[in-house]
This record gives structure tokens, C-alpha cells and sequence, in this order.
């Protein structure tokens, strides 16, 4: 029988479909809602090479908690009023 990591480990790569039952276990699981798997700031992959400097302001934002964020947020509207 296989182990959970094992059973994850094909799904990762494509080798095995997932069951919604099993999602939703994996989910609860990892204390995440379900579309947290499937969402993915498609920004992110779409900005081209020129706006690099925002993907690394996005990326940097995100790993923030809410209230950095909106200090962040604020003096990005002080300085371009």
C-alpha cells in the first residue's frame, strides 16, 4: 500500500488524479481553503520584463502580514498623489 507522502508525491507530478473526498481531506489537513490550491496570481507570471521591479514589490507584500501591507499601502498614496 502506498504512503500518503508517496500518493502526494504522484499528484505533484501528474501521475496520479486527485479525488475531491481527497482534496478536501488534504485541505483540512493543511488548515487551507480548497482554492488555495488553484490560485496563483496569474499577474505575477504575466508581467514582463520590464515591470520586474513590481513582481518584486508583489512578491515582497506578500509574504507580509495585513497591517504591513497597509502601511505599505498608504505611503505608496502619500507619494504618488
Amino acid at each position: 500500500m502506498p504512503t500518503f507522502v508517496s500518493y502526494i508525491g504522484r499528484i505533484e507530478r501528474g501521475q496520479k488524479n486527485i479525488s475531491l473526498e481527497n482534496l478536501v481531506k488534504i485541505a483540512t489537513a493543511l488548515n487551507v481553503e480548497i482554492n488555495q490550491f488553484f490560485s496563483y496570481p496569474k499577474e505575477l507570471e504575466e508581467l514582463s520584463e520590464k515591470n520586474e521591479e513590481i513582481k518584486e514589490i508583489l512578491l515582497l507584500l506578500l509574504k507580509k502580514d495585513k497591517e504591513s501591507i497597509k502601511r505599505a499601502h498608504n505611503i505608496l498614496k502619500e507619494i504618488y498623489k
